[in-house]
C-alpha cells in the first residue's frame, strides 16, 4: 500500500512467504515489450539499486496495461515470462539465494521499486529505455 509492508511478505528467514507483490502498471509505451523491476530498500546501501532483485517481465508489444504476477522469494525458480538479471543482495548475510528476496528485518527500512518500460530486440542487437516509474512498497515495521 506503499505505506507499511503487510505481514506476510518479509523474507523466510522472519517467517514471511517472501514472495514479490503483483504489480500494475500503466501507461507503457507502444514499442515495449519487456518490463524491468528493480526491487530495493532506499535504507540499507548493500539492498539499494536493485539489490533485492532485479527481473525482466516480457509483455506483448501494444500493451498499454499489464499485471506483473508475483513470483516467489529466495529461489531461482522463476515463471517463464520472467528472467533474473542481478540476484537479490541476502546471499552475503547468508540467506537462500534467488531472483527476488522480501522486505526482512529493519524496523523503518523503506522499501521501493523500479519499473522500466524497454524495447529489447529479439536479436539483442538494440535494446532501449522508453519510460520509467518509481513506486513505494512501504516501510518495515514490526
Amino acid at each position: 500500500n506503499g505505506e507499511i509492508i503487510p505481514k506476510g511478505q518479509q523474507c523466510q528467514e522472519y517467517g514471511g512467504n517472501g514472495s514479490s507483490p503483483q504489480i500494475k502498471v500503466k501507461g507503457i509505451p507502444v514499442q515495449a515489450n519487456k518490463l524491468i523491476i528493480e526491487f530495493s530498500d532506499s535504507t540499507y546501501w548493500r539492498c539499494d539499486d536493485g539489490g533485492h532483485g532485479i527481473v525482466s517481465y516480457k509483455i506483448k508489444e501494444g500493451s498499454k496495461e499489464v499485471v506483473v504476477p508475483s513470483i516467489p522469494g529466495q529461489t531461482f525458480d522463476i515463471p517463464d515470462a520472467f528472467e533474473m538479471i542481478k540476484e537479490h543482495c541476502g546471499k552475503h548475510l547468508g540467506m537462500k539465494g534467488g531472483a527476488y528476496i522480501g522486505p526482512c528485518p529493519g524496523i523503518g527500512n523503506q522499501y521501493y521499486l523500479i519499473v522500466k518500460a524497454v524495447y529489447d530486440a529479439p536479436d539483442k542487437s538494440k535494446k532501449m529505455l522508453l519510460g520509467k516509474g518509481r513506486l513505494e512498497m512501504g516501510t518495515y515495521r514490526d
